[in-house]
């Protein structure tokens, strides 16, 4: 009989796609959150993070159960009470062309009034358009503080939860009603209610009832879709239906208007809700998803948002919606095209990108100018796998030179991952993952996993899987990196993560990013690697200069040799014809 885990890991990644163009990865999938916040008075918001206690949860080695999923979201307009009648009549006639059902019908839920009674949760009127900057959150959600008014600062206090799980806060209804969800870059739809009835752990019952939940009938702008679906997971299962409510991010005056969503019947192995921002409208579905309404309601400029993950040893990260931190990277950032879903190697729409190479540099050596065999491939950037996929060869590569025994399966972690000793992860050595402008020095502290084992020592194991299908750069990845998803341009911006500080700026149309440079010195072991390169290559040069120099030096010998010989000869011919 196949183990639970490989049983389940083929579930992942086969069963999603017949029904779903979005792939689950099963275990090695916490589908990835952030926190809240939005534009003030200068259409900026910031967030200061600070790590507060949290509940203990049931642990596995890959972490992150909750898959990518796939999406039906609505779109609608921003707006004041007098237009709301004439904007939903948009919305009806937009509906019907979404969904599987054909036309979607919409009813109040607590309202006949046209405007569903007082709008509660409306504020004043949008900000100018501009980021919208979020803390990443590692695990519970916060506790807001008082907003700064002044300086548009909206500072939350968060829970690490080591290197697992990401969440942001949303206020939905009128009255708001504030809910987690879980941020993920692989899938498309927003739905909320996580049944947590069916987990047996006590710490993931605790997460997931500080969820919160979101009852549309206790909401006075709630209107019902009668649509609904079921959703199917590597591991896990939700049945939603979907309905249309306004919302909004904690401390934010800004409201995004009737945005369609699913509210989850049921649900199986889910910790909270899913918030997805992969691609949307006329891309990967047919409806506005979130990021759509972001642009569509005047919330951002653009279709764009950037990410930060954050280490793992630090309790802050950042989201920007519709701009960038340049206080949260170091260096220029690298312009990465988006590889057509066509030409990808599941033909689906994800952020597809190049990756040229995999290097492994070894404590106190300079960057290794040897990449791994077979790590040039595409691969997709997913913030919500916890783990990275890459081909079985290139795996075993990174294992072998970590000092793994590849070749012995009794040492492999639950039959899956290749075990490492734990001291690993306090050497200064990196995996260079090198692209078309920018490499990103990921440590060994952030591909290696620990994992906690009651009454034992913990057990540590390199932080991938093998996958000879296609491949992702999930967390164990992205913490090194910073990253600008620009949707209308169809790019992707690379550069190295760093922290100084927070300084959110717009995107714009007319920005040229693959110019912006990060406000932030590099990384200690970026600089180290950078440094001796930059040693090496002085060194090579010097040498070279030194071998032209002999080089010309003995042309010039051989030149004065046959002067000299031709001297003598004409001193000897003159003398023969002088004698004659």
């Amino acid at each position: 009989m196949a183990p639970p885990l490989l049983v389940a890991v083929f579930l992942t990644l086969v069963l999603p796609a017949r029904s779903s163009p979005q792939l689950g990865y099963g275990a090695l999938d916490r589908r990835l959150p952030l926190a809240a916040a939005a534009p003030a008075a200068d259409g900026l918001a910031s967030d200061d993070l600070a790590p507060r206690g949290m509940p203990g949860f049931k642990m596995s080695a890959a972490m992150g159960t909750l898959p990518v999923i796939s999406a039906r979201a609505r779109d609608v307009a921003d707006g004041r009470r007098r237009r709301r009648r004439r904007q939903r009549n948009t919305e009806e006639e937009e509906g019907g062309k979404g969904g599987e059902t054909g036309r979607d019908k919409a009813s109040p839920l607590s309202s006949s009034d046209g405007d569903n009674g007082n709008n509660k949760l409306r504020r004043a009127g949008h900000a100018s358009a501009g980021p919208v900057s979020l803390p990443v959150l590692h695990g519970a959600a916060p506790r807001l503080r008082k907003r700064d008014e002044r300086q548009g600062l909206l500072s939350s206090p968060l829970t690490t939860r080591s290197d697992v799980a990401y969440y942001t806060e949303l206020e939905i209804g009128n009255p708001p009603q504030r809910v987690r969800v879980q941020l993920d870059t692989g899938s498309f739809e927003l739905w909320v209610n996580a049944d947590c009835g069916n987990l047996t752990a006590p710490g993931d019952v605790s997460f997931c009832r500080d969820s919160q939940r979101y009852e549309p009938g206790q909401s006075e702008t709630a209107r019902r879709i009668e649509q609904q679906r079921s959703l199917r997971y590597g591991i896990g299962t939700a049945n939603i239906s979907y309905v249309r409510d306004d919302i909004a991010l904690p401390g934010s005056r800004d409201v995004m208007n009737q945005v369609r969503f699913g509210v989850a019947d049921a649900s199986e192995d889910q910790f909270s809700g899913i918030l997805g921002i992969g691609f949307g409208r006329d891309i990967a579905v047919n409806y506005n998803t979130f990021l759509d309404e972001l642009a569509r309601q005047g919330l951002t400029r653009t279709k764009a948002f950037s990410v930060a993950l954050g280490a793992k040893d630090t309790a802050r990260g950042a989201i920007t919606f519709g701009g960038l931190d340049s206080s949260q990277f170091a260096g220029r950032l690298a312009p990465l095209p988006i590889i057509p879903a066509a030409q990808s190697p599941d033909r689906v729409p994800r952020y597809w990108v190049s990756l040229r190479s995999i290097a492994h540099t070894g404590p106190g050596r300079p960057a290794s100018a040897d990449p791994l065999p077979g790590s040039a491939l595409p691969v997709f950037l997913d913030t919500g796998a916890t783990l990275t996929l890459l081909p079985a060869a290139v795996v075993r590569a990174m294992a072998t030179a970590l000092g793994a025994a590849v070749d012995d399966p009794a040492a492999l972690f639950q039959k899956t991952f290749y075990r490492l000793p734990c001291g690993l992860m306090d050497q200064e050595g990196s995996f260079d993952f090198g692209f078309d402008g920018v490499t990103i020095f990921v440590p060994y502290k952030e591909m290696i996993r620990q994992l906690a084992q009651p009454g034992q020592d913990p057990v540590c194991y390199l932080g991938l899987m093998q996958s000879d299908k296609f491949s992702l750069l999930g967390d164990t990845f992205l913490r090194s990196a910073y990253v600008v998803f620009d949707l209308d341009r169809n790019m992707t911006y690379m550069a190295r993560h760093a922290n100084c500080g927070s300084t959110p700026e717009a995107i714009s149309p007319m920005s040229n990013v693959g110019a912006m440079t990060g406000r932030c010195n590099e990384p200690s072991l970026a600089k180290t690697r950078l440094d001796a390169s930059e040693a090496v290559a002085a060194g090579a040069a010097a040498t070279n200069s030194t071998g032209r120099k002999k080089s010309a030096a003995a042309s010039g010998l051989v030149l004065d040799t046959a002067s000299l010989v031709t001297v003598v000869g004409a001193a000897a011919c003159a003398l023969v014809f002088g004698l004659v």
